[in-house]
């Protein structure tokens, strides 16, 4: 069983990212981090400076930064990037020790942010977890299907951005845009929102 300690660690990180996201708090759900209860154990990891030599140069001056690779390894680049962005864990599923999206690389990387203090800046940086649905069906009886896909709830609005005065948005991924992400970004384009679109093609979970 999870610890109070641990359950009131995850709490402390949440209630952190939404009080320092401002504009954008409504899209850090508690999902993730309350759900940590339906764990059978969790060690807490908090000593992950060595993978920060692997975190390559993201961004050009946007507004807005979207990471759409592996929610642990976003998490990474959101500690390097902490000091020039608003960090957003964007996130929405349920913790289960048999999920077919895996929970625990995100919530041992969300441990970095334990006693951090953020900062909020006019710059902001959504981190997604391009884990979180798969393109083949699942079969197994002993996996939950915990997937989800990302709808105009999870990411801003155009009227948001215009508010924001942020003109241009960068979505990174791995090799493909998700057809949820794909959706939103034309959705941007199609009202004169500039979107680049970067591929880091790292080999890392």
């Amino acid at each position: 069983m999870i610890s109070e300690a641990i359950k009131e660690c995850y709490y402390n990180i949440y209630k952190n990212f939404y009080l320092n996201a401002g504009v954008m708090s409504c899209f850090i759900k508690s999902l993730v981090f309350t759900s940590v209860v339906n764990l059978e154990n969790l060690d807490m990891e908090n000593n992950l400076q060595s993978d920060m030599t692997k975190i390559k140069a993201v961004g050009n001056g946007e507004g807005l930064i979207i990471l759409d690779i592996p929610g642990g390894r976003g998490l990474e680049y959101g500690y390097k990037y902490r000091d020039k962005y608003t960090i957003v864990p964007d996130f929405n599923m349920v913790c289960h020790d048999f999920g077919v999206v895996k929970s625990k690389p995100i919530l041992k990387k969300l441990a970095l942010f334990s006693n951090t203090c953020l900062k909020n800046y006019d710059k902001y940086m959504i981190i997604l977890d391009s884990n979180r649905y798969v393109d083949i069906e699942i079969n197994s009886v002993n996996q939950y299907n915990n997937q989800y896909e990302i709808t105009e709830e999870d990411l801003p609005e155009v009227e948001m951005l215009n508010f924001l005065k942020i003109h241009s948005v960068l979505y990174v991924c791995d090799e493909s845009i998700k057809e949820d992400a794909k959706e939103y970004l034309n959705y941007l384009k199609a009202n004169n929102i500039e979107v680049n679109v970067s591929k880091l093609k790292e080999k890392r979970n």
